[in-house]
């Protein structure tokens, strides 16, 4: 048998186009899921800072609010500009409220925001007791969907329940996928007010960190959010070598169809493909390619999905410029996961009619 010549402009014509065949789309549906939509590392960042008036008490010589506003900036300052950072407070500020949904949520978690940080922390300005338990189910919606992973940080001086226990009734809210939670509390002594944090803590999956009148609250903030972007990076690396894994995966299983003519010259001049269906979808062919005895050709050669597929074909046998046209020779071909499916085709007379026989091998 020659060597096929996979002909520019007539190999290419005959069937590198075909149209996407429904058995493919769960694969690429499932690259779709895992490439990541946004940056290198999606890390979202919340801070839910307690803005009641209590958080004017010293910390070392400050107001605790200050102290906040102090190691928020330093995180910012540290994180990689792709981090989106957001910032909630309660209980919401009433002066400038007005026209806004919801005067809680004063920066959007998202990229390239930083510069409102050093506004609002100037604004925060504690008043009055806002409840924890509200802002929470609010929270967990300031982030995005997806796989990304999500940091939700709250920072108070108590646990504002609003009344209700968060040991004695569980939160109604579902948490995102990928959502880390801490509460980190300011020199909180009652140990009833740690309990409480600490029972949020845990319906939240999260951790519960007391800092005491010597701790350093930078100190402490800063580590976790820096590991969060760290396993984000990670997890990205990850996503990308699944779908590199997944792309190498797909580009080994494949069909591959060729199509020689072996007809001796005293029954034709040439043949002509004129239709060609896989799985029922009709691939466009270039109906002016006519192959000699002995030329070949590449009709197409794609990444397929695993499983059966069915391979039909018709040709024209020319003889003296009169045609005459062959049934369809229908073939089940399996397609293998990491393997080629090599299908060769050739034209073949049988009684009162023409059709095809095929071979195929798989590498």
């Amino acid at each position: 048998m020659r060597v096929m010549a996979d002909r520019s402009g007539t190999g290419n014509a005959l069937g590198t186009f075909i149209r996407p065949v429904t058995r493919i789309l769960p694969l690429f549906m499932i690259l779709a899921l895992l490439w990541p939509e946004q940056g290198f590392a999606d890390l979202y960042i919340e801070f839910l800072v307690d803005r009641s008036g209590s958080m004017w008490a010293p910390l070392r010589g400050k107001p605790k609010i200050v102290r906040v506003a102090e190691a928020m900036e330093k995180v910012i300052q540290k994180l990689p500009p792709e981090v989106a950072i957001g910032l909630r407070v309660y209980p919401p500020p009433e002066k400038g409220a007005r026209g806004k949904k919801d005067p809680g949520l004063r920066i959007p978690v998202e990229r390239d925001n930083r510069a409102r940080f050093a506004e609002e922390e100037r604004l925060l300005n504690p008043k009055g007791k806002g409840s924890l338990r509200e802002q929470l189910p609010r929270a967990v919606k300031d982030f995005p969907e997806g796989q990304d992973t999500k940091l939700l940080v709250v920072l108070c001086d108590g646990a504002d329940t609003g009344g209700t226990s968060f040991c004695d009734r569980a939160l109604d809210l579902a948490r995102p996928p990928g959502l880390r939670f801490y509460s980190i509390s300011l020199n909180v002594k009652d140990v009833f007010e740690r309990e409480e944090l600490d029972c949020l803590s845990k319906q939240m999956d999260g951790k519960s960190i007391h800092l005491t009148q010597r701790g350093d609250l930078a100190a402490t903030l800063l580590p976790i959010a820096q590991r969060a972007h760290q396993d984000e990076v990670e997890r990205q690396r990850r996503v990308a070598e699944e779908q590199r894994r997944i792309q190498e995966l797909l580009s080994k299983t494949r069909l591959k169809v060729e199509i020689q003519n072996t007809l001796d010259p005293f029954f034709a001049d040439s043949i002509q493909v004129d239709r060609c269906l896989l799985n029922g979808e009709e691939i466009p062919i270039d109906t002016s390619v006519r192959l000699k005895q002995g030329e070949g050709v590449l009709l197409f050669d794609r990444a397929m999905a695993e499983g059966s597929h069915q391979l039909s074909l018709r040709y024209q046998k020319w003889n003296d410029e009169k045609a005459v046209s062959s049934i369809e020779g229908i073939l089940e071909v399996q397609v293998e996961e990491g393997r080629t499916s090599h299908v060769q085709c050739f034209p073949r007379g049988a009684l009162f009619h023409w059709d095809f026989t095929f071979k195929t091998n798989t590498f």
